[in-house]
């Protein structure tokens, strides 16, 4: 999570994830994928062109090569689907793995990026999403080596395709399609421009993300379906299937986050193709979903439902202490935290849908201790702070990292021992939101509770 969102604003990434998207679907099975939004598929065997060297930086070939050529009918065929006329060429590298490593090592390198990774790893560890010794931004790393199959970088205007052997293969074909689709969005609306919109709210900016990737998975979808015939998708799934084994050990968190934007995120854009085809994607980018909750339910993206602006209250915490972190967690991050406690998955969307707006605050006090608050509202007041507080109840007294203290029982307060200090929540009425489900942690039960009253006075 960041303020400012800085790897989202960097690099738009091609992740192994696609290709297993877009396999899942097919015509007649999705609305976005019928005749009616598209031509008659052509199912067509593309022959493998062969690069003409893949050191870790392959210079980009002459315009008169046989790779050249082909990329420039790519580039035709996926501006056609996506309705969008050809911008001017950009430059276009094709890496080896070590290649792929440098690339993604100089995006990581960003102070700012830095900076967030490391008030995301204080804030994962006090929620227990990751354990204590971790190391966020090598695990992130870690993820983003074994999962990015290629990068279009808005900032430098140019592509980044991953490239194991001399043959420029049918992943690589998709790769590119899909990084194209980055390349055409850049054109339309400016992908910086688009992200530094959204820039203090993480769960907006997630949102657009998956508005992004999803847009991008959709149309690669569509152009696998045109262009390739079974063996090709065979030979992609083959190459990929080692890299979704890699994320087995990846904590829960980070793998949620890298598959929404292409999981959910084509899902929510076969919707608005379904709706008014690619056009009303591009209608979109000028009315961005404000939220993952309008992306998890894109009636409440139609019907343009607002997240509640949640303000926290001042004088949370001592006067030497430092507000550090302050953004919102949103429907998505709620769900992934419940399955990430082991809640059931329907019980976790259930329990995380009623969610009508959120504030979270990090602060760090002069010794180092951290602590954490947030105030959840919510849909139906009535019914959706209980469903939330019984889901996290039972996923903390079942998960083996919390022991539940009897503290505050009587209150409706419910307290643990967990591995990133004490977590109390509760359902607090009267409040001006009205009943809002607070969550806090801290070094001791004194402060957790203290915390918890404070937050909803």
């Amino acid at each position: 999570m960041s303020n400012k969102g800085s790897m989202r604003q960097l690099v738009t990434f091609a992740g192994v994830l696609a290709v297993f998207v877009f396999t899942a679907c097919s015509p007649g099975t999705d609305a976005a994928l019928t005749p009616e939004a598209t031509s008659t598929p052509v199912i067509a065997t593309v022959a493998p062109v062969r690069a003409t060297s893949v050191p870790a930086e392959a210079p980009q070939p002459g315009p008169d090569s046989d790779l050249s050529a082909f990329l420039a009918e790519i580039d035709a065929r996926v501006a056609e689907i996506r309705g969008i006329p050809e911008p001017p060429p950009v430059p276009y590298k094709f890496v080896t793995e070590s290649g792929m490593a440098d690339f993604l090592a100089t995006q990581l390198e960003d102070p700012e990026f830095l900076d967030d990774i490391k008030m995301a790893e204080v804030l994962y560890k006090l929620l227990g999403l990751i354990e204590q010794d971790s190391d966020l931004l090598e695990e992130y790393s870690s993820l983003l080596n074994s999962q990015v199959l290629g990068a279009y970088d808005p900032e430098e205007q140019e592509f980044v395709v991953l490239q194991r052997g001399a043959e420029f293969g049918a992943l690589q074909e998709l790769t590119y399609a899909h990084e194209y689709v980055h390349r055409l969005q850049d054109a339309l609306v400016g992908l910086e421009a688009l992200t530094d919109s959204v820039d203090r709210n993480d769960d907006q900016a997630l949102a657009v993300t998956a508005l992004v990737e999803g847009d991008a998975t959709a149309a690669q979808t569509l152009y696998m379906l045109q262009n390739m015939d079974f063996g090709d998708l065979a030979r992609v799934l083959e190459e990929s299937g080692l890299a979704i084994e890699a994320v087995a050990d990846v904590p829960f968190i980070l793998r949620r986050a890298l598959e929404f934007p292409y999981v959910e995120g084509v899902a929510f854009v076969n919707t608005l193709v379904a709706a008014g085809g690619f056009e009303a994607v591009d209608d979109a980018y000028a009315a961005l979903p404000d939220s993952t909750e309008q992306v998890l339910h894109a009636e409440k993206y139609f019907s343009r439902e607002q997240p509640v602006r949640v303000e926290l209250p001042g004088g949370l915490f001592p006067d030497d202490w430092d507000v550090v972190y302050e953004n919102t967690m949103g429907e998505f991050f709620l769900k992934a935290w419940l399955e990430s406690l082991g809640v059931v998955g329907r019980t976790a969307a259930s329990a995380a849908a009623g969610w009508g707006g959120d504030s979270f605050l990090l602060a760090t006090g002069p010794a180092g201790d951290s602590s954490f608050v947030a105030l959840i509202v919510w849909d139906e007041p009535s019914t959706d702070p209980a469903e939330f507080f019984g889901a996290i109840s039972g996923g903390l007294e079942s998960g083996g990292e919390f022991a539940r203290l009897n503290a505050g029982a009587d209150a409706g307060v419910r307290v643990f021992d967990g591995p990133g200090g004490v977590l109390a929540v509760a359902n607090l009425a009267g409040t001006r939101y009205g009943t809002v489900t607070v969550v806090t942690v801290a070094a001791n039960l004194r402060e957790a509770v203290g915390l918890l009253l404070r937050a909803a006075s």
